[in-house]
């Protein structure tokens, strides 16, 4: 997300067509993209990532693309 712009907080429940931030294209890449995390607490020494569920109970594998 470009320089933590964010539209989501923490707790928030995210549902079908939030927008939860902003893509860009910033630092050493050729397009726009986003990366993102989602963990059980705040810290990300102390978090740990969570399994996001997609549309359909889609489950995206690391590294995996996901197009709209």
């Amino acid at each position: 997300m470009i320089g933590s712009i964010m539209n989501s907080l923490i707790g928030d429940e995210i549902t079908d067509n939030d927008m939860i931030g902003l893509c860009g294209n910033s630092g050493n890449s050729s397009k726009p993209h986003v990366h993102f995390q989602v963990s059980n607490q705040p810290s990300l020494i102390e978090g740990q990532s969570l399994k996001i569920n997609f549309k359909n109970n889609r489950m995206p594998v690391k590294g995996e693309k996901i197009c709209r």
